[in-house]
């Protein structure tokens, strides 16, 4: 008999959210190497779904939801839907206008910190960010709050870089993954699948595990100067924990804001 996750009731189901952020801009129909920047990225996002599909058949349930910014912030298909819904209704993205993170960032904190939309029986959710450049617009504060404030906090964060001027955003990207090892450098397009593997390989060993809450977080932060800006933002102290007892006992030292019980 085939796989169906209708066979479950929705209460049953505790599944680890994904939500991708993607950067559409202009920039991204260029070519990299050999090909264009998004061909490779939509190839990528297939990819990913594909493998996500493989979990979810093995009941270990993963729901996906997928930002495209540019100029505006657009949803993909639909919000918290499985990999297979998600493919059923995809078409490939197209590149334009500019790179305004912030406006991704406001609708994936809005997301995952209303408790309806992401219940609080689910795990942590995962989030990816993929970009190959540096944001337009008013983003600083929308990351500031992303980071320190409510359900957010407590989210696992990757970042893809893909090309040179991405690569240039490396204090921005580990800033909001908050690990170095978290931030993926793709030096051209047809990379770009290659690192949307290894991190779609990090969330299936971690939807696998014993306690998919468990993963390291940073704690301690440092201060880091933006350019063009007089604001200061905190970038987490960069440390690799030497084993998974020491990856607990940072995990039970995170501060949150609100008190909030989901996921500890």
């Amino acid at each position: 008999m085939a796989w169906n996750i209708d066979d479950y009731e929705e209460e049953e189901i505790r599944a680890l959210p994904v939500v991708l952020l993607l950067d559409t801009s202009g920039s991204m129909q260029n070519r990299l190497g050999d090909e264009s920047k998004i061909d490779k990225l939509n190839e990528a996002v297939v990819d990913m779904m594909h493998m996500f599909q493989k979990e979810c058949e093995r009941e270990n349930f993963i729901k996906v939801t997928v930002y495209a910014f540019d100029t505006d912030v657009r949803l993909i298909g639909r919000e918290q839907c499985t990999p297979e819904e998600f493919l059923q209704t995809y078409t490939p993205i197209k590149a334009q206008g500019m790179t305004y993170l912030g406006l991704a960032l406001n609708e994936a904190k809005a997301l995952i910190d209303d408790r309806k939309r992401t219940p609080g029986r689910w795990y942590s959710p995962a989030v990816i960010l993929v970009s190959d450049g540096a944001p337009n617009g008013s983003w600083k504060m929308p990351m500031k709050d992303f980071l320190s404030k409510g359900r957010t906090v407590k989210t696992q964060r990757f970042a893809i870089a893909i090309g040179a001027e991405a690569a240039r955003e490396k204090d921005m990207l580990t800033y909001f993954t908050g690990v170095a090892d978290n931030v993926l450098y793709a030096e051209d397009a047809a990379d770009i699948v290659e690192k949307f593997k290894r991190v779609t390989m990090s969330v299936s060993q971690r939807i696998r595990s014993v306690n998919p809450n468990m993963f390291y977080r940073p704690m301690q932060t440092q201060e880091l100067e933006v350019e063009d800006d007089d604001d200061m933002i905190s970038l987490p102290e960069l440390r690799r924990p030497r084993s998974a007892a020491s990856q607990r006992r940072v995990s039970r030292h995170v501060e949150i804001e609100d008190n909030d019980d989901d996921w500890n």
